[in-house]
């Protein structure tokens, strides 16, 4: 019985120390298709999906506590990985319990004429550009962490 009782306890003390796994989130409020490319540290992807005006899409592969970021490259423009391409990125990792968050542009903001929010679930800071800021109020170097984050939650327009 007591081996029962140290198993069972260092298996409650190995849950406790567990990440949930966390989504990435893009909502399309706008009135054109946007396109989304997934991508992780080990995979920089290759199938772009079209977002339509008033659909929502999820990063197909969640992130675990394990130091690998996800990133989510949005574009106005099918063509999102070509050189000179105007890129948006959500980026987002899970490090020793903490969510790291922030947004950036490539080549250009496709999407300076559109409001963008970042928020996290759990966490109190979110990343907010009003229609019309090139990013300057929400794009690296602005970075936040959050303990114990929910999903990732973007939003354009």
């Amino acid at each position: 019985m007591r081996t029962v009782s140290v198993v069972a306890l260092a298996l409650a003390a190995l849950a406790s120390t567990v990440s949930a796994l966390i989504n990435g989130h893009v909502i399309n409020n706008c009135p054109m298709t946007i396109y989304a490319r997934p991508a992780t540290c080990s995979d920089t992807g290759t199938e772009t999906i079209p977002i339509g005006p008033g659909e929502s899409w999820t990063h197909p592969q969640p992130a675990d506590n394990d130091d690998c970021n996800r990133a989510i490259k949005l574009s106005a423009d099918t063509v999102i990985d070509s050189e000179g391409a105007s890129v948006y990125n959500i980026e987002y990792v899970q490090s020793n319990d903490d969510l790291w968050y922030n947004l950036s542009h490539d080549a250009g903001n496709p999407f300076t004429e559109y409001a963008r929010t970042l928020t996290v679930s759990s966490c109190s800071e979110s990343l907010h550009c009003a229609a019309g800021n090139d990013g300057s109020a929400c794009d690296y170097p602005m970075l936040y962490d959050c303990m114990n984050a929910g999903d990732v939650h973007f939003q354009l327009c």
